[in-house]
């Protein structure tokens, strides 16, 4: 058997794009709001961590802050101390306080007043090492219906910023 130039380039190639593709890591984990419910007191917000790694992320800490219609609900800091696994997510619940101004504004969505409120959350993941990652989504609420005072957050893709 003869070895020519193009056969070892080939070979090459070949060998290159089997070794190619390794796990994937060092992405930072999209966070975005599913979710919200209100409620007397509280309005229950549902957040999705999702881990685009190919490997475990442990999450020790979500600080957040949530802006809804002109309202700053203000920021909370969790310790969720959770394991999402490779192309994994893992749903998270945060408790911002009801305020009048806010309670209204669910209420004119609800009765079909207005189509839909604007909302922000802003903030960081933190992981058992001390890194962090920011993250940030703007995007809209709206009913759903045959469920009271629930509302599923819908906007642009999710924003994972690197800092």
């Amino acid at each position: 058997m003869k070895i020519t130039n193009s056969s070892i380039l080939i070979f090459a190639c070949l060998f290159m794009t089997a070794c190619g593709g390794g796990l994937v890591r060092g992405q930072p984990p999209l966070v975005g709001m599913s979710s919200l419910q209100s409620q007397q007191t509280e309005i229950q917000t549902r957040v999705d961590i999702y881990n685009p790694n190919g490997v475990d992320m442990m999450v020790q800490e979500l600080e957040m802050s949530m802006t809804l219609g002109d309202t700053d609900l203000g920021s909370h800091n969790i310790q969720p101390g959770i394991k999402i696994y490779p192309n994994g997510t893992e749903e998270i619940g945060i408790e911002f306080p009801t305020m009048d101004a806010v309670r209204q504004t669910l209420a004119d969505l609800e009765s079909g007043d207005i189509n839909s409120v604007p909302y922000t959350i802003r903030g960081r993941v933190f992981d058992t090492d001390g890194d962090s990652e920011q993250f940030s989504q703007d995007g809209y609420l709206y009913p759903l219906p045959g469920r009271p005072g629930e509302f599923r957050g819908a906007g642009p893709q999710r924003d994972g910023t690197r800092k």
